[in-house]
């Protein structure tokens, strides 16, 4: 049982980091002093350490014991993109020893590799898909699964083609689905006029992805934030939400689909975290309000306030009827 091994005695442990870090060469007593430990702990580390290659002895020079350290040898591997997506995968069983000081040191190497390989954090990349599943499911039936696909198309850069309602076919480069004028819209470039255009999802019949062979796009993702800000300023339903956060550490306030802007986090004198941004009312925005309802509380503004009451009243009608 790895359990029964010495590094899980965390003063052990330290001992080894200690030896590690010698440069050359260190007395024994100044090792002794600096850990406070006994003679007796210093030579168990040293017989454990027998166990491996990693140049680290006692010797003597002339009546002083010293340690002795050759040169750094670090042990190196390289992990293709899959192989470290698998270790990431194994993060979570780390918490069984998080308070190990052994396990502090792994998880403090593995925070540097993840903040040096940002593109590839399978926890960030996890967070987004199931973000994106629980709008998806929140969708009408057809609606979401025309909303799966556009979600497809977006990370496989894929053209799409659609009929809409009116019985007009369109060819657009997606670029990304946002809530506003109460309804979730997709926003793309038609690809014949190569124009920023807008379709509510619900007024798209039918759908289907295809391989982009030639097509460049032909907006930056800061011409698109201002295009949808635009929008929704000539709509006047942009309003300025502020939240008061009990637990911010376990509170995602990312909302897949949502066109939130300039936000602001600060504290209160009572050490509370108020949380403010620009944002659109709408049914879908309350849902996400009411799944977080128990870490936060709506400060500003009153209208919004109580239209959330409003809706947490409707859902309670409607849990209601269906248990009846």
């Amino acid at each position: 049982m790895i359990e029964k091994t010495p590094i899980f005695d965390d003063g052990f442990w330290k001992i080894l980091l200690h030896l590690e870090q010698v440069q050359g060469k260190k007395e024994v007593r100044s090792i002794l002093d600096e850990l406070q430990i006994s003679e007796r702990d210093l030579i168990e580390a040293l017989t454990f350490l027998g166990h491996f290659d990693v140049g680290i002895s006692l010797e003597m020079e002339g009546y002083t014991p010293v340690i002795v350290k050759e040169s750094e040898r670090p042990i190196e591997f390289k992990l293709s993109f899959c192989e470290w997506m698998a270790l990431q995968a194994h993060f979570p069983i780390f918490d069984k020893y998080r308070d190990k000081e052994f396990c502090k040191t792994i998880t403090e190497k593995l925070s540097v590799v993840e903040h040096e390989n940002p593109g590839s954090s399978f926890f960030e990349a996890m967070e987004s898909w199931n973000m994106l599943k629980s709008a998806t499911s929140s969708c009408p039936n057809e609606q979401g699964k025309i909303v799966e696909e556009i979600e497809k198309a977006f990370h496989a850069k894929l053209l799409l083609e659609f009929k809409l309602s009116s019985g007009n076919y369109v060819e657009l480069y997606p670029h990304r689905m946002v809530y506003f004028e109460g309804q979730l819209n997709l926003i793309g470039e038609e690809t014949g006029d190569r124009c920023l255009v807008y379709f509510p999802i619900k007024d798209i019949e039918t759908l289907e992805s295809k391989l982009n062979v030639d097509y460049i796009p032909n907006f930056s993702r800061l011409e698109i934030h201002d295009f949808i800000s635009a929008i929704r300023t000539v709509s006047g339903n942009e309003e300025r939400l502020v939240l008061k956060i009990s637990d911010p550490d376990d509170l995602n306030l990312e909302r897949a689909h949502h066109f939130i802007t300039n936000p602001y986090v600060t504290s209160n004198s009572q050490g509370e975290v108020i949380w403010a941004a620009n944002v659109e009312a709408c049914d879908n925005l309350f849902e996400w309000l009411y799944s977080i309802e128990n870490f936060i509380e709506i400060l500003d503004p009153s209208s919004l306030k109580q239209d959330f009451e409003e809706f947490k009243a409707m859902k309670e009608v409607k849990k209601f009827k269906k248990a009846g």
